[in-house]
């Protein structure tokens, strides 16, 4: 090979190279800047007073999406939204009595839109499996807004019962288990709402179920045989209120017990000052009758050292008030159930401070909608499509090298057959 075609193919080579690194650049993917999602704190807006009801009717009411739909804080994507954090909401604004601060009609028909022809429901637009969360929580939000007639409930009795086990519990979907004790909690709530309670047998199976997670701490555990917890206990108690069955647990006394030894009587709350893990327990407390166990003064000054100054909401525990990513919905739901299970809700007319007037700051993509996929062609990744473009490219030059070589190589050849059949003719 020439000294010239060496050159020519270093040339190549440096362009292939360039090209390369302008792939790899343009190529990286965009990391969203978080601190763009709360812009608002930063603008400087002046601080103002409301009571502390309207600062959480402030917020909430930021997080409804166009479809209906709400997300579950200021910096979610629109396309977030779904089922569940439809339920926190229309549960918060049931409670202070605002729900016509909102869209309802968008919301009954984003909710009602997700029952599927199975009878079940989906958590989204976008999500196409139909489980016992999403039609449980779907429910609630229906009950709270008083629509549950805006849905077939015979057809959702019928997938519920399909997701019955035969053994007193219920599947997250009529083919997948999940956490049988979470959804069965679910299954009853579901049914003792649309008022179509399971037939005797299944509902002395679902109370054995039950029992059989009865501890002699008072507590119930999450399997027969297990380390009872606040959580599991909550789940039992709710689904024996609803089948009417509480004195089927061997002795009240020792589950409040259970339950209160979670406690804490310096701050009011249960399991280490933490919001979500307070209401399940006091909502177990008022089924069983034993709210007085409680210093509901101090329990309900834990709670509203949970609401931030920020944009008003509820954090998870009284040291994140000043943190902005960590007000959420369902920390403003769970506030609002305690001081409604309380009888404290008129605490929330007191004036509070707001320092940010909430507004939603995330993506305003709409959702997907959901469609059944097809098969898709065989497709390379990303990780491999690079190297092995590199290689033809390497390959692609060697040979375009190669072949310029042969070409001057018969070039040559065939000069030198012109001069030596000239030499010949000569002679």
């Amino acid at each position: 090979m020439t000294h010239k075609s060496w050159r020519y193919c270093a040339s190549i080579l440096h362009c292939v190279v360039v090209l390369l690194l302008l792939f790899s650049f343009f190529s990286q993917p965009t990391v969203p800047n978080l601190n763009q999602c709360y812009d608002h704190d930063r603008k400087g807006a002046s601080s103002y007073e409301v009571s502390r009801k309207q600062a959480i009717v402030d917020f909430v009411k930021e997080l409804q999406m166009d479809e209906g739909a709400f997300v579950s804080e200021l910096g979610s994507a629109r396309a977030m939204s779904n089922v569940l954090e439809s339920q926190f909401a229309a549960e918060t604004l049931a409670s202070l009595n605002e729900l016509d601060q909102i869209d309802t009609i968008a919301l009954t028909t984003y909710l009602t839109q997700r029952q599927t022809g199975s009878g079940g429901f989906t958590v989204s637009i976008s999500d196409s499996e139909v489980n016992m969360l999403a039609s449980y929580t779907t429910v609630l939000a229906l009950y709270r807004l008083n629509e549950l007639d805006s849905i077939n409930t015979d057809l959702l009795n019928q997938w519920v019962l399909q997701c019955y086990r035969g053994d007193g519990f219920f599947g997250r979907t009529p083919t997948v288990l999940g956490d049988p004790l979470w959804s069965t909690r679910q299954a009853v709530e579901i049914l003792a709402q649309i008022n179509r309670l399971p037939s005797d047998d299944i509902e002395g199976a679902i109370i054995q179920f039950v029992l059989d997670r009865y501890s002699s701490s008072g507590g119930f555990a999450s399997n027969a045989g297990g380390t009872p917890s606040l959580l599991a206990t909550y789940s039992c108690v709710v689904i024996l209120h609803n089948l009417d069955a509480l004195n089927c647990i061997p002795s009240i006394s020792n589950t409040v017990n259970f339950i209160m030894s979670f406690y804490d009587s310096s701050s009011g709350a249960f399991n280490h000052d933490l919001l979500r893990d307070t209401y399940r327990p006091i909502i177990t407390l008022e089924i069983l009758g034993a709210l007085s166990q409680l210093d509901k003064e101090l329990t309900k000054q834990f709670v509203l050292s949970c609401q931030s100054h920020l944009h008003g909401a509820f954090v998870y525990r009284p040291s994140a008030v000043n943190d902005s990513s960590e007000e959420w919905l369902d920390m403003c739901n769970y506030a609002t159930i305690i001081l409604r299970t309380l009888g404290e809700l008129n605490s929330l007319e007191d004036t509070f401070q707001v320092n940010h007037r909430p507004s939603w700051s995330g993506d305003n993509t709409p959702p997907t909608p959901w469609t059944e996929p097809t098969q898709p062609p065989p497709t390379i990744s990303i990780e491999l499509l690079v190297p092995i473009i590199v290689v033809v490219i390497i390959i692609v030059i060697f040979a375009l090298i190669f072949l310029m070589s042969y070409i001057r190589q018969g070039k040559k050849r065939r000069t030198v057959r012109k001069r030596r059949t000239r030499r010949t003719v000569r002679k």
